[in-house]
């Protein structure tokens, strides 16, 4: 399944954070990351949203039929 902008977003501000903050808890960095993407600029977002559909679409390419089902 292709991450969103939201995950992409997430991965990169996690690893800046815990060199950061090394002892802090998921929670306290879950809602630090949340602060920051809700604050982020729309230029900081767009970006974001744009390495998400480069990853939908190599998804789509490399799985033409696939469609998300959960359980």
């Amino acid at each position: 399944r292709p991450k969103n902008a939201w995950i992409f977003f997430r991965l990169d501000m996690h690893k800046l954070l815990r060199l950061e903050y090394p002892k802090a808890t998921q929670i306290v960095l879950s809602k630090r990351i949340s602060d920051l993407w809700r604050s982020a600029p729309p230029e900081v977002k767009s970006e974001y949203h744009r390495r998400a559909r480069a990853d939908k679409d190599a998804h789509l390419t490399e799985y033409p039929g696939y469609k998300y089902a959960p359980r």
